[in-house]
């Protein structure tokens, strides 16, 4: 029998032997594991937590930036100015220790009066504003509810919630702001920081100008490396900035273990040990669910994860919070933008690498789906979970370890710190670049008061598809600056005010046009409606094939409004059985199943209740009445109809378009090239709906290509041996691209390529 052990390796000096406790002894009955045995030594042994030092008080490096930041904000209360302050500490630095004192400061009149603390995300903005209010310095008048809109003198208010309500805030001159730098950038972060430099730099001007009376002080702070893109914006804006550095924070020495291989095996008989002491485990990862030894039912309830997958903010919100008060196990996303306490925290497991990230690749211009190595500074991050909640249980001393697979020397050479992570710059860079030009219209991007892009090529390159695209134009007032049209103020109306956090562009680009040609038939909008939907859920989460699909079956699969396009591929085939899931439901066919199985398909019908609820929000908003399915499915939409829907998805994903050869492989493997950049694509389409031979036999009557086609992707992952594989393919007809030329001014596929 193997027993579990964490197969560390562990410098026997750094283990402090302790009694076994009871929990050990149930665990060993539980199992029938001997305790004299040899096994159970060693696996007590290793399951010992190192000992930790707990908190006497602040560390001298920070005492002592304490000090400096005293001096700016009496230098802000005795001059007219706005005075910046850059703060790097190591993760795990207490920052509401620090709004604490500033806090202090201010009513000792020796800060300004008000306070403002801006986060990267809204648990993290009620986790400090619950910290502040356990805080002896602060009552409840001080802080009320933290948030936009109630007139108190401390705010805590993510970036997101500062730019969407930016009408609202009517900030005084007399206040500290404290920005909390995030290391994982998101297109609210960039766009609020912009939106900040701007506010501080029109004071400025106004106290230069007139004597206005201002007492600002903002204060930047950055965990483990200075943001050097943020201290440039800073200083080329506002002018003169102190920067402060604390590579000390007083906490636990929590030291790096490192697990051997065979670890992910013994996992599920660790937790175990920690349930039964009533302690608490931190994963750092997400891929928790893959791991070999968490095959039990009972650890999946017992593992919550953040972020939550509820589906509106506040949910989501409330969700992370009860999570980190009361689960057993917590798994953080990797790239998670903050840390907090966990009370009863024993152990924090990294296994030091983020999985299916959405990078954007440079030389393609393509957003990926691949695994990343996490930095050193990353893992830092991890650790800082183990360092904040070893203070909870002061004067005590504490006990928590830090595991990974990878000791310091290994993780260090895979660099410390970039500043291109994060959504900003990779998933959602045409979300950004629109952001900016929605913020700052007719500006040069240098002039814009946000910092410089992470990378300038796929700024351009974003800007050219933009154009392409119809979401900006060129601005008649600024020679070389752009504006955004009607479509590109409709796209960012709903990227800011949209109640779920995660989107793809091509789907709120999709909305955006739908919602521009109400006057279109309602058959035709609420089958854009309802692909807009099931791809904003994923169609790989509705349905999936169990066995071999021919053209026949799938137009037994497609109701006769869309039967037409049954051989198309991924998205007509989703909707086609949404539609038909849509008529059960009406029915009240499905109420008690989980999983629909229909003419070789199987659909998740919690999925598809999803996808129904979306379904009647957007319809809501067309001023599309709720009608059943069977009343608008059963008459087929003409081939006009049909090309419409065709050209909006085109253009949707103009820039998700791969081009097939004429000859197709026998071994059903292709290799189409992607259009933006040329670049060799994957294709297994034995996996795939879409019907190669209908589709080349159009084709080839219809163009001079002898069969060739095109089709975009939905997903575009890079495998363990670096090949780009595409899936979920769509066909689309040549009459399709037939406006490209009149709308954009280019033909196809030009305008879809990369300039260099």
């Amino acid at each position: 029998m193997e027993y579990p052990r964490l197969y560390l390796n562990i410098p026997p000096h750094k283990i402090v032997l302790q009694n076994i406790n009871t929990g050990m002894q149930r665990f060993s009955r539980s199992r029938n594991i001997p305790t004299n045995c040899r096994c159970f030594s060693e696996f007590c042994n290793t399951a010992i937590m190192s000992q930790l030092q707990g908190n006497k008080g602040l560390s001298s490096a920070w005492v002592d930036v304490e000090r400096q930041i005293d001096e700016v904000l009496m230098d802000t209360m005795e001059k007219n100015r706005v005075n910046i302050v850059a703060v790097t500490s190591q993760p795990g630095a207490e920052t509401p220790s620090l709004l604490s004192h500033i806090w202090q400061r201010a009513k000792e009149g020796k800060a300004p009066a008000s306070l403002v603390y801006m986060v990267p995300s809204d648990t993290e903005a009620l986790l400090v504003s619950q910290l502040l209010r356990e805080s002896e310095s602060l009552v409840e008048e001080d802080i009320g509810e933290g948030i936009v809109g109630l007139d108190t003198p401390i705010m805590i208010i993510s970036f997101r919630d500062y730019v969407r309500e930016l009408k609202k805030i009517t900030w005084d001159s007399n206040r500290t702001i404290v920005v909390d730098v995030n290391w994982y950038s998101t297109v609210a972060d960039e766009i609020a920081l912009g939106h900040l430099i701007s506010w501080a730099q029109s004071l400025t001007e106004q106290m230069d100008a007139s004597g206005t009376k201002g007492h600002v002080a903002i204060i930047l702070l950055m965990s483990a490396f200075e943001s050097k893109r943020t201290v440039e914006a800073i200083s080329k804006h506002l002018g003169r900035i102190t920067r402060l550095e604390c590579t000390e924070i007083q906490a636990p020495s929590v030291n790096i273990e490192i697990m051997k291989s065979g670890w992910q095996a013994n996992v599920e008989g660790i937790l175990e040990i920690f349930y039964q002491q009533g302690r608490r485990v931190v994963l750092a990862t997400d891929a928790w669910a893959n791991w070999d030894g968490l095959s039990s039912d009972r650890f999946h309830d017992r593992i919550k994860s953040i972020p939550s997958s509820a589906s509106s903010r506040l949910e989501k919100r409330a969700a992370e919070l009860d999570i980190l008060k009361k689960a057993s196990v917590v798994a953080v996303d990797p790239e998670l933008p903050y840390s907090a306490r966990i009370e009863n925290l024993s152990l924090v497991l990294s296994d030091g690498i983020a999985r299916k990230r959405r990078v954007l690749i440079p030389n393609i211009m393509q957003v990926v789906v691949k695994d990343r190595d996490l930095l050193w500074y990353e893992i830092m991050r991890h650790r800082s979970w183990a360092l904040k909640s070893a203070r909870l249980e002061t004067p005590t001393p504490t006990q928590i370890r830090f595991l990974s697979p990878i000791g310091e020397d290994e993780l260090r050479k895979r660099g410390e710190s970039r500043e291109n992570l994060g959504p900003a710059w990779n998933g959602d860079f045409m979300f950004m670049v629109l952001a900016s030009i929605h913020s700052w219209p007719d500006r040069h991007v240098n002039q814009m008061p946000m910092r410089s892009p992470a990378n300038h090529y796929l700024y351009v390159e974003a800007v050219r598809r933009l154009l392409v695209l119809g979401c900006i134009k060129e601005s008649t007032k600024v020679e070389w600056t752009y504006e955004c049209t009607d479509l590109g103020e409709n796209i960012m109306r709903r990227y800011w005010d949209r109640d779920v956090l995660e989107c793809d562009f091509q789907v709120v680009f999709l909305l955006a046009r739908i919602s521009l040609k109400r006057q279109e038939n309602a058959e035709v909008l609420r089958v854009l409606v309802r692909i807009a939907a099931l791809v904003r859920l994923g169609l790989d989460k509705l349905y999936w094939v169990e066995g071999h699909t021919d053209i026949d079956m799938l137009r037994r699969c497609c109701p006769p409004l869309i039967r037409d396009r049954a051989h198309a591929g991924a998205v007509w085939i989703g909707l086609s059985l949404f539609l038909l899931w849509e008529e059960r439901d009406q029915r009240g066919s499905d109420i008690e199943e989980s999983h629909w199985s229909h003419e070789g398909f199987c659909v998740d019908c919690e999925s598809a209740r999803s996808v129904k609820g979306a379904v009647a929000q957007l319809e809501s908003e067309l001023g599309l009445n709720s009608i059943k399915p069977e009343t608008w499915t059963s008459q087929p939409l003409t081939e006009q109809q049909l090309l419409s829907i065709d050209r909006d998805m085109m253009w949707a994903w103009l820039h998700r378009i791969a081009s097939f050869s004429a000859q197709g492989n026998p071994s059903r493997i292709e290799k189409p090239a992607d259009c933006v950049s040329w670049a060799d694509l994957t294709v297994n389409m034995k996996n795939e709906v879409i019907q190669e031979g209908p589709i080349r036999k159009y084709c080839n009557k219809l163009t001079e290509g002898r069969g060739a086609f095109f089709a975009f992707y939905l997903s575009l992952f890079e495998d363990a041996k670096g090949q780009l594989r595409a899936s979920q393919m769509t066909w689309l007809p040549p009459e399709a691209f037939q406006e490209i030329p009149e709308k954009s001014g280019l033909q196809w596929p030009d305008a879809a390529e990369k300039t260099v």
